[in-house]
């Protein structure tokens, strides 16, 4: 599977890139499985590390969100800008909230830029919307 996502990007530069570009997507599908493997196993307190923090950005309540537990998540789509330093990645989890027992589904639109300064790349989207 890595290797067709890989491949695919490869197709997608059309042979223009540059092996910062390839580097770049390498590093975006690595950074998207970890934070997605977090978030999947509901360890919200790690996933924190991969968001971009600035005015626009807070950290989630981490005390509301343990009332949730990550069922299903999976990445149906990810487009990359022509600069190859933002995706847009849209994201389905499905989650349990343990109070009420009640299952609940999101659509999880997430906008990842990748940082020339930190060298990897950071959620600016913020953290997905439970309720």
């Amino acid at each position: 599977m890595m290797a067709m996502a890989f491949g695919l990007a490869m197709a997608f530069l059309g042979g223009c890139g540059t092996i910062s570009d390839a580097y770049r997507i390498d590093n975006y599908e690595k950074t998207t499985r970890a934070y997605g493997r977090l978030i999947r196993w509901s360890d919200f307190e790690k996933a924190v590390v991969f968001l971009k923090l600035d005015a626009s950005t807070s950290l989630p309540d981490l005390g509301r969100v343990k009332q949730f537990r990550v069922t299903s998540y999976e990445a149906l789509d990810s487009r990359f800008s022509n600069n190859k330093r933002t995706v847009t990645q849209i994201v389905k989890i499905e989650y349990l909230v343990l109070s009420r027992m009640a299952e609940r589904t999101l659509t999880d639109q997430q906008v990842w830029e990748y940082s020339e300064a930190d060298e990897r790349w950071l959620l600016t989207s913020g953290f997905p919307a439970f309720k």
